[in-house]
This record gives structure tokens, C-alpha cells and sequence, in this order.
């Protein structure tokens, strides 16, 4: 059965991340009620929020919408192993669902990437609405995204060092090579004393309602280098249960999304940098993420640079 090993494995790191099951299972322990609750459950892969929503919280209904059958394969077989019969699979994109024929008390979408847009959640949860009775509510609730500067070399050795270290192990060029890494996102773990400055957000999306626009970093920058940007996100997921991959709080398995710089900002204390991040998650095929980073002196541009994934 080698076509489960690609959802396996996802789905292998975000069943063992118990901070992002404790989380959501206490966001539905606060909103589904037993026996009354109808739960739309989009992008469900294994199934296993919705069984959650119906064998530990005894919600009548969850119906799961995933694209991926071997994904949706699965899903029926442990709810099988698990006895747990109110569920209803729809083996289909829930985007591309025209009208729904089942509506819920509450609509939960995990679709949460490391860098938060990756996954189509925006998109997934604006048409989530649809699936909603007029009192419903979304999880997430709320998603926050949050940047600041990384002053620490060693995220960009981590990302371009390979190059470097393969080019003089074998003595080849491939600063070409170099140069592309930086147009990329990368999933890392940054330590918070690898970061200079406060935390800026830069983005807050309320799914419950019509999202904002994004909002622009801009930060007084302290004497020092700055080799890229640390992203993460907050999710309050319902009032009072908030899930973060903040490299201040407890690692979970997304880890901290880095964009980094090709070149590097050497800054005073007077200059003034800011990011730009402008993402397009609507392609099937990933998430475009462009961000521009511009340095300014005495409020002249002396630097700036845009990074295209």
C-alpha cells in the first residue's frame, strides 16, 4: 500500500503533536454540544478532529470533506476500527462544493501551514461560510500573523550553508545556487535570543468575518546584521484556546517559518527597515510569497531587495 505513504507521514507529525491536538480538542470541548452539534470538518485527512467531535464529545454529526482519497481511505477505516458510525465522507474539495446539502453548528478547518496561508485555509474558510447555520461558528476564529528580524547567522547557515560547504569540498561554483535559497521559505526552529527587536503583526484575519487588509512592518532597527525574518502565527481558535508557533511558546511541529535576506542588512542604530509580504494562496499548486525588504537612512532608501518563492 505505498500510495498511504505520503499522507501517512503528514499526518504521522500532527497526530503527535499534542499541543495542536490539546488545543483544538479544547476549542471543541467549549463549542459542541452532546447529542446537538453538527460538525463540517474541511480538509479532515485522517479524521481525526472528527472523531474527537463525535466519540469524545458526542456531537451528533461530523461530516468530513478530503480531497486526497488515500487520505479519505483511511479515515473510513479507523472510524470502522473505532465503531464510531455518525459520520458522513465526502471524498471532494469543499471549495467546490455549490450548494451544501449538510449545514453545521460549527465548521473546523486544520489547514494551518508554517507559514499560516500555505494550505488554502483563507480560501477554505471564506467558502466555509457556506456550510455554517446563521448561529455557527468557525475554528479557527481568529489568525494572527507575527515578524521580526532575525540578527543570528545561523538560520542563513543552516539554508545556504550546504552550498557553500559542497562548493569548496569539491571545488565547484555554486553561489547561483546560494542566491535561489534565499528565495525561499524554510521551516526551522529559531531560538528567541536569535532574534533582535519586538515581534511586529503584520497580518490578523477574522474568519468569522470579512478579512482585513495587511498591515506593513516597520521598525527602528538596532547597530546590527540582519539575515532574515522569522514568521509565525497565533490561532485563537475559539475565546480563550489560542495555538501559536511562536518561537516563545512550546514547540510544536510546524516549527517557525524563515524568510531569508540575499544580501544581508547591515544596520545602525538609526536606520529603519521594513518588510513588505505579499502571499497568493489561491494556486492549487502552493503558496507565491514575495517579500520586499527596504532599509532607509535619515528616511533615504539605501537598500532594498524583493525575495520571490
Amino acid at each position: 500500500m505505498s500510495w498511504l505513504i505520503k499522507p501517512l507521514e503528514i499526518h504521522r507529525k500532527l497526530i503527535g503533536d499534542h499541543i495542536r491536538n490539546d488545543a483544538f480538542f479544547s476549542a471543541m470541548k467549549k463549542v459542541v454540544k452532546p447529542k446537538t452539534t453538527t460538525v463540517i470538518d474541511l480538509g479532515s485527512g485522517s479524521g481525526f478532529l472528527s472523531f474527537l467531535a463525535t466519540k469524545s464529545l458526542d456531537a451528533k454529526r461530523c461530516v468530513l470533506y478530503e480531497s486526497d482519497p488515500a487520505a479519505m481511505s483511511l479515515s473510513k477505516e479507523l472510524a470502522h476500527n473505532n465503531k464510531i458510525t455518525n459520520l458522513i465522507f465526502r471524498n471532494q474539495d469543499s471549495r467546490e462544493v455549490k450548494k451544501s446539502p449538510h449545514k453545521g453548528e460549527v465548521v473546523i478547518s486544520e489547514t494551518l501551514g508554517t507559514y499560516a496561508l500555505e494550505e488554502n485555509i483563507l480560501e477554505t474558510l471564506r467558502h466555509g461560510r457556506e456550510f455554517l447555520t446563521p448561529d455557527g461558528i468557525i475554528i479557527p476564529g481568529i489568525l494572527r500573523q507575527y515578524v521580526a528580524p532575525v540578527i543570528s547567522s545561523e538560520p542563513n547557515d543552516t539554508v545556504v550553508g550546504p552550498w557553500s560547504s559542497a562548493a569548496t569540498r569539491y571545488d565547484l561554483n555554486l553561489t547561483a545556487a546560494s542566491k535561489r535559497s534565499a528565495s525561499n521559505m524554510y521551516s526551522l526552529k529559531i531560538k528567541p535570543e536569535q532574534l533582535g527587536g519586538d515581534r511586529r503583526m503584520f497580518d490578523e484575519i477574522d474568519f468569522n468575518r470579512d478579512p482585513v487588509e495587511q498591515l506593513k512592518s516597520v521598525r527602528k532597527s538596532p547597530e546590527c546584521t540582519v539575515y532574515g525574518f522569522c514568521v509565525w502565527w497565533d490561532a485563537e481558535l475559539v475565546k480563550g484556546v489560542t495555538l501559536s508557533t511562536s518561537p516563545y511558546s512550546e514547540m510544536t511541529h510546524w516549527e517557525q517559518c524563515y524568510l531569508p535576506l540575499h544580501p544581508t542588512l547591515k544596520c545602525d542604530g538609526e536606520d529603519v527597515v521594513s518588510l513588505t509580504i505579499e502571499s497568493d494562496s489561491s494556486n492549487n499548486e502552493g503558496c507565491l510569497v514575495d517579500w520586499t525588504t527596504t532599509q532607509k537612512k535619515n528616511g533615504r532608501v539605501i537598500a532594498r531587495s524583493t525575495n520571490k518563492t
